[in-house]
């Protein structure tokens, strides 16, 4: 009898954890179409938005530093111009040519582009997972509240491979109960791609603007680039978005 007990119990206990699962993924699901309703906004934004970025990385023993402040140019929602204002500061040339090179790859692509991979940071692996495909996501709690907002949060957990890129890892995202926009998230993965295998480490905090269009505040990501399994270095990135005049 105890034994049956015991055997109910369990079998409960899972069933608990398998629709706590499945209502976690449905609210992503939900949120992924709230945003998606959201895009044909953004693709429709002109206008620009300044972007402030602050760097210091150590990679194999040489340290390179730089904070810069860019105009990005919004046509049609896309990325179409970076111009760099105001003062900024490079330690030296490779460091300035280490900014050039990122917003260079920004140029000429939707700009929900980036705020999709901050936003839902398991989107790319799964979308190039063509070896191995594994997502899991668990509602921790359905009231937390982040900024006098109240969140749904939200654990997940990621396994793919790919050809080009895989990853293992996971992290936490924080939706606003009401319109389930992304508040913030947090992840830690290992990566595996063309350019090396790395450790990557990131919160980001999500917000809006008057027309809608959900769009990145800031961001704070430290990557562990590594040889076999053996961190050479490290690189702190802080992006910072605002002053948008996006119509």
């Amino acid at each position: 009898m105890r034994m049956a007990i015991i055997f109910f119990l369990a079998g409960m206990c899972a069933a608990e954890a398998s629709a706590q699962s499945l209502t976690a993924i449905s609210l992503l699901r939900d949120a992924r179409a709230r945003v998606t309703s959201l895009e044909r906004k953004a693709d429709q934004a002109n206008g620009s938005l300044l972007v402030s970025v602050a760097f210091n990385a150590s990679v194999l023993g040489r340290s390179v530093s730089g904070n810069a402040k860019y105009r990005i140019t919004i046509i049609n929602g896309v990325d179409r111009k970076n111009q760099i204002i105001g003062k900024s500061f490079f330690s030296d040339s490779g460091s300035a040519r280490m900014m050039a090179r990122e917003f260079d790859r920004r140029l000429n692509k939707p700009m929900m582009d980036y705020y999709l991979d901050m936003a839902f940071p398991w989107r790319r692996f799964l979308a190039k997972a063509g070896k191995k495909r594994m997502f899991t996501a668990t509602l921790d709690s359905d009231s937390v509240e982040v900024d006098g907002r109240t969140c749904f949060l939200i654990s997940f957990k990621v396994d793919t491979q790919g050809d080009s890129i895989s990853a293992v890892g996971g992290g936490r995202i924080w939706l606003d109960a009401h319109t389930l926009l992304p508040v913030r998230t947090d992840r830690d993965f290992n990566t595996k791609t063309s350019r090396g295998n790395a450790q990557v480490i990131s919160t980001s905090e999500f917000g809006s603007i008057p027309s809608g269009v959900p769009v990145l505040l800031r961001s704070e990501t430290r990557t562990v680039p590594k040889f076999l399994f053996l961190s050479v270095g490290s690189i702190k990135t802080m992006v910072e978005q605002s002053d948008f005049n996006l119509e």
